[in-house]
C-alpha cells in the first residue's frame, strides 16, 4: 500500500515538472508583449486610456456615419451610428435623421427623436422639426403619420408638446391617434388638463388603456372616480387595469367599489386584484363593514383557487382583522403555543416542589397529549444517554476494553473498572423506570397499571452482561 502511494506520487511529479517545462518553453518561443503604459501619452482616446485593441474603443460616429445610416433605415446600423453620435453637433444631419420619426420600425422613431431632442440647434427653432411635428399632429391627413408625430413629441420632453397631444387626445377621430396621445401625457408626466380623464371615458378600450398606463407613470392625478366607473367597463383588460391604477393610486374613497368588484366581477383575474387592492388599502377596507364580509367570503368561497389565495393574503394585512385575532388570543388566554408553555411550566414547577412524588400524576393532567409526547421521547433520550454514556467520551461507548491477546489480569481488572462506572447509571435507570411506570401508566385502564408498576420494578441489564457484549463487540472488529 505504501509503495503505490509512492508511485503515485512520484507520478504526479513528473507530470508537473514536464507541464512546467514546456509552459516555460512557449513562453520562451513567443515574442514578449509591451508593457502597458503606467501614465498614458499622446492625443485622443490613446492619451486618456492608453493602448488599446481597436476592437474594444467605442468609437464616435462622424457626420458622414449619422446620415450614411439614416438612409439606409437599418434599424440596427441606425441605433449604433445615433448613440455614439449622441455629442456629435452636425447640422446637416438633422435633415437626414428627421424623416426617421415616422419610420415603420418603433425603435428607429424612438433613437432617432432620442438623437434629436439632444441638438442645440435646428430642431426646436420657428419652423423646425419640433414645430413641423406639432403641425403634423394637428393638421396631417394620414393618421399614422398623426399618431408617430404624437409618440415623437413624447419623446422630445418639451412643454410645448402636451397642449397638442391633449387636444388630439379629446378630438382626434383616429382611435390610433388618440392612444398615442394619451401614451405621450405620460412621458411628458402631464394629465393634460383633464384629458387623461376623458380618455378614460374613450369608447375605444385601447385608448382606455394607453390613458390608464399614463395615470399610472406620473406624478399626479386628481380623478379617482373616473377610474372607478371602469370597473363596469365591457372589456375585462381595462376593468382590471383600473382596479390595479387604483391599487397603485392608493385611492381608499373607491374601495366599496373594489369590493364590489371583488364580488361580482366575472373574471378571475379582476376579482383577484380587487382583493389585492383591498388588502392594500387597510384602514379603509377594515372601516367597511361590507368589504371585510367580501374577503372572508371570497377566502374560503371562491371556486378559483389563485383568488382564495389572493383573499387570505389581503386579510392579514388589514388592521381590524390583526385586531380581532389579537382580541380572540386575550379572551382565550393566549395562543395555543403560549397556553401550552404555561400548562408545562406549572407542571413542572409542581414536580419540583412534590419532588416527582405522587402529586406527578396530578401535574400529568394538566399536560395536554403533544406535551406528555414530548416529555416522554426526552426521558427516552435520556434513559439512553445514561446507558450508553461513557463518562463524557462523545457520548456512546468507544472503548471495549483490551484486545483479546492481552493478559486474563489485564482483562479482570477491566471488567472491575467497567461493574464500577456502570453502578451509578445502572441506580438512576431503575428510578428513571420508576418514574416511568408512574407517568406512563396515568392514562391506561386500572387493570393495566399493574403492568406498568412491574415494568418499573425492573432493572437494566446487569453491567457484566455490557461488558462481555463489549467484549463480544471487540472480538468481531479484530
Amino acid at each position: 500500500m505504501q509503495a503505490s502511494k509512492t508511485l503515485k506520487l512520484a507520478a504526479g511529479g513528473l507530470l508537473l515538472a514536464a507541464a512546467t517545462l514546456s509552459v516555460h518553453e512557449a513562453r520562451s518561443a513567443s515574442p514578449a508583449a509591451a508593457p502597458r503604459e503606467v501614465t498614458p501619452t499622446g492625443p485622443g482616446f490613446a492619451g486618456v486610456y492608453g493602448t488599446f485593441p481597436a476592437d474594444q474603443v467605442e468609437f464616435i460616429s462622424s457626420p458622414d456615419t449619422i446620415r450614411s445610416a439614416a438612409l439606409s433605415g437599418a434599424p440596427t446600423l441606425v441605433w449604433e451610428a445615433l448613440e455614439h453620435g449622441e455629442k456629435v453637433e452636425c447640422l446637416d444631419c438633422i435633415a437626414t435623421v428627421a424623416p426617421l420619426l415616422y419610420d415603420t420600425n418603433a425603435k428607429t422613431r424612438e433613437i432617432a427623436a432620442w438623437w434629436l431632442r439632444r441638438r442645440v440647434f435646428g430642431v426646436f427653432g420657428e419652423g423646425e422639426v419640433y414645430s413641423q411635428t406639432i403641425q403634423m399632429l394637428q393638421t396631417g391627413s394620414d393618421p399614422v403619420r398623426r399618431a408617430d408625430a404624437a409618440y415623437a413629441l413624447g419623446e422630445f420632453f418639451a412643454t410645448p408638446g402636451i397642449a397638442a397631444c391633449a387636444t388630439a387626445l379629446m378630438t382626434d377621430a383616429s382611435a390610433g391617434v388618440r392612444t398615442a396621445a394619451a401614451s405621450a401625457l405620460g412621458r411628458l408626466n402631464d394629465d393634460g388638463g383633464g384629458a387623461l380623464a376623458a380618455g378614460l371615458a374613450d369608447t375605444s378600450p385601447a385608448v382606455a388603456l394607453a390613458s390608464l398606463a399614463s395615470i399610472s407613470r406620473i406624478n399626479s392625478f386628481s380623478g379617482a372616480s373616473s377610474i372607478a366607473a371602469l370597473t363596469g367597463n365591457a372589456s375585462t383588460d381595462v376593468r382590471r387595469r383600473a382596479v390595479e391604477v387604483l391599487d397603485a393610486l392608493a385611492a381608499t374613497d373607491s374601495v366599496d367599489v373594489v369590493a364590489a368588484a371583488a364580488k361580482n366581477d366575472i373574471d378571475a383575474g379582476v376579482r383577484a386584484a380587487a382583493c389585492h387592492a383591498l388588502g392594500t388599502f387597510g384602514n379603509a377596507t377594515s372601516n367597511d363593514a361590507s368589504a371585510m364580509a367580501v374577503l372572508h367570503s371570497l377566502a374560503t368561497g371562491d371556486k378559483d383557487t389563485f383568488v382564495r389565495d389572493q383573499a387570505q393574503i389581503a386579510l392579514p394585512l388589514l388592521p381590524a382583522q390583526v385586531d380581532n385575532e389579537r382580541r380572540e388570543r386575550h379572551k382565550g388566554g393566549g395562543s395555543a403555543a403560549t397556553l401550552d408553555t404555561c400548562r408545562f411550566c406549572a407542571s413542572a414547577a409542581a414536580m419540583a416542589a412534590g419532588g416527582f412524588g405522587r402529586s406527578w400524576r396530578l401535574c400529568w393532567g394538566f399536560m395536554p397529549l403533544r406535551s406528555r409526547l414530548v416529555c416522554r421521547s426526552i426521558f427516552q433520550v435520556l434513559m439512553l444517554v445514561l446507558l450508553l454514556d461513557n463518562r463524557g467520551r462523545h457520548g456512546l461507548r468507544t472503548e471495549f476494553g483490551p484486545r483479546q491477546g492481552a493478559h486474563a489480569s489485564e482483562k479482570q481488572h477491566h471488567i472491575q473498572c467497567q461493574e464500577q462506572e456502570f453502578q451509578p447509571r445502572a441506580f438512576v435507570a431503575r428510578r428513571l423506570l420508576h418514574l416511568r411506570g408512574g407517568i406512563f401508566s396515568h392514562s391506561n385502564p386500572p387493570g393495566q397499571r399493574t403492568k406498568g408498576a412491574q415494568l418499573a420494578a425492573l432493572s437494566p441489564l446487569p453491567s457484566t452482561i455490557h461488558c462481555r457484549l463489549a467484549f463480544e463487540v471487540d472480538s468481531f472488529r479484530e
